[in-house]
């Protein structure tokens, strides 16, 4: 099999860097993999990796023609069998660009904890139980859930290329107090005030169990958390909260740790250096993963929203992520968020009996659910059955219209149909009768998605296939659409 990969970046993150990770092992697999990506720090890993790696342009503020007619370049030229675009953007360029216009069949990975708009019938891979049952009652098309994987021998303490000893001297670390690591993302979405609790948990700590936070990563939360490290560290007399910036490879910051923090694929690798570890999320969330929590994190993910006793799950959950995702508001003082954190933290790492065992069970959950061999084996089965279903271009178009229907609140006109109809090489308007496709199910589209206007009473037929090159690229009725899709993004985020 022949797959063409695409993470919406190469910056750091954990979407991209599960990307990379299923490329390099469906290629030891003997499949042929190539990334196609706006470059970014993680090319270093493609490399490491010895994957074939095509730069694409930096992603839009929009879904544009232009880049999804790259795409089919991209493709056509690798002559991949599939396209599999991680986050929204490469998917919805892989549906409008190798899909619709070269039959190339995609498939989506959605890490973020809500569903972006998506055509229906689009393959979807979702991280947690939770959002797939959400994404099964909208969608007609396949959802698999397959958790963030982790590569359990490069993510250890003992693999090559991983030294703890050196981190500690070039970081300046106390080896006189317990170390805490956090490696995220310094961004105002789903992560900061998780990263601002832990920061002010280490001056409740200091007094019983002294602390050495380590924040790696970087973003544009970056100058906030250093002024609310500097306080802390004038507050409690000592470089107690260390901020390092970006790194390529965290993986010597997790050996280490004592215990880490965190949410989604970044807590999972910690966890497979055998850490205990503890979940921060929004809105004061924080619980230590052990047998008794596990369950809850299976099904909604490493991540949570709420206080003890409050924290939401399933589609609540995945509601308010969605509506917290601009910020939630500074955490200060004596949040009691910060409190519940230190205390979970000083029970751990009190009782050495305590911290070994959470880290032994850290590290056998990692191995026997999110091992990288296992999860690669249910995402190569999704990569089969979209082989096998290929969709009929009018069911390709249809959903296409249905999306962009409903992007615009039903303002969709006609020209927009036609434009979509250019790019997959179909006619639309009044055929002849014996020309019309029936759509199946076309006529409970409207009710599926809200009302919204659909292409079901548009006639439909196939014409003669035409190569790209044959199309204005660059052109009227294109570039009109290109500029409508960005108004439709711009209005609804």
């Amino acid at each position: 099999m022949r797959i063409l990969v695409s993470p919406h970046s190469l910056g750091m993150g954990g979407s991209q860097s599960n990307a990379i990770d299923f490329a390099a092992r469906m290629r030891d697999q003997g499949h042929q993999v190539m990334v196609c990506a706006p470059p970014g720090p993680l090319v270093d890993r493609v490399r490491h990796r010895r994957l074939p790696f095509t730069p694409f342009e930096p992603h839009a503020p929009h879904v544009s023609l232009r880049a999804s007619r790259e795409l089919l370049r991209v493709a056509r030229g690798f002559r991949a069998d599939l396209v599999h675009g991680y986050e929204y953007y490469p998917s919805m360029e892989g549906w409008l660009g190798p899909t619709l216009q070269g039959d190339i069949p995609s498939v989506s990975t959605v890490l973020t904890m809500w569903l972006p708009l998506l055509p229906s019938r689009m393959p979807l891979v979702v991280g947690t139980e939770s959002l797939a049952a959400v994404a099964r009652a909208r969608r007609r098309g396949p959802v698999r859930c397959i958790e963030p994987p982790v590569d359990v021998d490069h993510d250890a303490v003992d693999a090559p290329g991983v030294k703890p000893e050196r981190f500690r001297d070039t970081w300046g670390i106390d080896p006189g107090v317990h170390t805490l690591v956090l490696v995220s993302r310094l961004e105002q979405d789903l992560k900061v005030d998780g990263i601002e609790r832990a920061i002010e948990a280490v001056p409740l700590l200091e007094t019983d169990l002294p602390v050495q936070l380590v924040i790696v990563g970087d973003g544009a939360a970056r100058p906030d958390l250093d002024r609310r490290a500097m306080a802390v560290n004038e507050r409690v007399g000592r470089r107690s909260v260390v901020l390092t910036g970006e790194l390529p490879d965290p993986r010597s910051a997790y050996a280490a740790a004592d215990l880490v923090l965190g949410m989604g694929s970044s807590i999972l690798r910690g966890m497979s250096f055998g850490k205990p570890a503890i979940v921060v999320g929004r809105k004061g969330f924080s619980e230590p993963i052990g047998p008794d929590t596990l369950p809850r994190f299976l099904y909604d993910g490493f991540i949570g929203v709420g206080l003890a006793g409050d924290a939401l799950s399933g589609a609540e959950l995945i509601d308010a992520l969605r509506d917290l995702q601009d910020g939630a508001g500074p955490v200060r003082t004596g949040d009691p968020g910060a409190r519940r954190l230190a205390g979970q933290i000083a029970t751990i790492l009190g009782s050495r009996q305590e911290a070994e065992r959470r880290g032994e069970f850290a590290l056998q959950t990692v191995r026997t659910r999110y091992s990288l061999e296992v999860l690669t084996d249910a995402l190569l089965e999704v990569y089969e059955e979209a082989l096998r279903s290929p969709m009929p271009r009018a069911e390709i178009l249809a959903d296409s219209a249905v999306t962009w229907s409903r992007k615009t609140a039903g303002r969709t006109k006609s020209k927009t149909l036609r434009v979509l109809a250019a790019a997959g090489n179909l006619r639309v308007g009044a055929p002849r009768r014996s020309d019309r496709v029936h759509l199946p199910g076309a006529s409970g589209l409207r009710d599926r998605f809200d009302g919204a206007a659909h292409p079901a009473a548009v006639g439909i037929a196939h014409r003669p296939a035409v190569e790209p090159e044959g199309l204005q690229r660059e052109q009227g009725p294109a570039r009109e659409v290109d500029q409508r899709l960005g108004q439709a993004d711009r209005r609804q985020p």
